[in-house]
């Protein structure tokens, strides 16, 4: 049986054994009652075997890669894991398919920058990664995600009405560009971005 691993906003990982978890039917536990979270929201869980890489982010625009491997701790407190500057948090992670080859980074303006998977670095023991997408000042990065099959975004159109912003593979070249840079504004008839799907 795997450990399941919480992400916490501030960059922490915590692990709880499947055996914590309430079965059957009901409302569950909160997080806080199964690891010493200190009021963190939870972001992201993942269960998988040692060697499964994932792809994290942050809100500021860094994104490093890690193995499940890395996330062990037999600490309730957890450990830090990715360094997480002040009034940023880290985004949902995601975990990397070995056919994986391209990442989308969305910014809150509304704006995707695709560019190689390779471009980051993985870091076993943690740390604060490579800069992703360049914000402008205030702006956060939503997320962080493999691009190769498309991708769909959330948004909100005329009278806040809720949309889905398809991205085909075949869409991604115009968004292509070097890592770090500020990406191009999403085609299609928006408001405002509220992140991926799925």
């Amino acid at each position: 049986m795997h450990s399941i691993v919480l992400f916490g906003a501030n960059g922490r990982v915590f692990n709880v054994r499947a055996a914590e978890l309430p079965g059957g039917k009901g409302d569950g536990v909160p997080a806080s009652s199964l690891a010493e979270t200190a009021g963190t929201a939870i972001v992201g869980m993942i269960s998988a075997v040692p060697e499964t890489p994932v792809l994290m982010g942050t809100s500021g625009g860094n994104a490093l890669r890690a193995k499940v491997e890395g996330f062990v701790t037999r600490q309730r407190a957890g450990k830090s894991f990715v360094a997480v500057a002040e009034g940023e948090s880290l985004l949902a992670p995601a975990i990397l398919g070995a056919d994986a080859k391209e990442v989308a980074a969305l910014s809150r303006d509304g704006r995707l920058l695709v560019f190689p998977l390779e471009e980051v670095n993985e870091l076993p023991s943690g740390g604060r990664g490579v800069m992703a997408m360049r914000l402008h000042e205030g702006e956060p990065m939503l997320g962080i995600q493999v691009a190769d099959a498309g991708l769909k975004i959330a948004a909100f159109g005329r009278g806040d009405k809720r949309t889905t912003l398809n991205v085909k593979p075949s869409d991604l070249e115009h968004y292509r560009g070097a890592r770090a840079r500020t990406g191009r504004v999403l085609q299609g008839s928006f408001k405002r971005v509220e992140g991926f799907e799925g």
